[in-house]
């Protein structure tokens, strides 16, 4: 989802001057961010497990939020330059470099799980690793 919002977003400015295209690819930019909320949880839950899904799940909106305070201020800023097409760019390149971030990450295994369970509890830590 991350690799086709980024190519979405790169071609926007080259077909939003033609009205029903403008139409087609803002459903399409929409669609794809609105179903990043419904991946989110699912994705949390079955990388890190349910045991520590509340903690894993802040830190998965803390990047979010990051990325929601920090994107629109440059984009702001590049608008100002009147440089929208860079905006639009740099923000497809950072969703097809998450979409490689993403397909990198490894689910763990149940042994792996267990292990690191047990590390964690001996030293007194959460573990952010855990397999249901």
């Amino acid at each position: 989802m991350a690799a086709s919002q980024g190519v979405f977003v790169i071609i926007f400015p080259y077909v939003a001057g033609f009205e029903y295209s403008l139409y087609l690819f803002a459903a399409l930019i929409g669609f794809n961010f609105g179903g990043n909320f419904a991946l989110f949880p699912a994705i949390t839950t079955d990388t890190f497990g349910h045991k520590f899904f509340g903690q894993n799940y802040g830190y998965v909106f803390l990047a979010y939020g990051l990325g929601g305070t920090v994107d629109p201020m440059l984009g702001g800023y590049l608008g100002d330059m009147n440089n929208y097409l860079l905006a639009f760019i740099i923000t497809g390149v950072l969703s097809l470099i998450a979409a490689v971030i993403i397909s990198t990450v490894k689910i763990p295994t149940k042994r792996q799980a267990e292990k690191v369970t047990i590390e964690a509890q001996a030293s007194g830590t959460p573990s952010t690793v855990t397999a249901d």
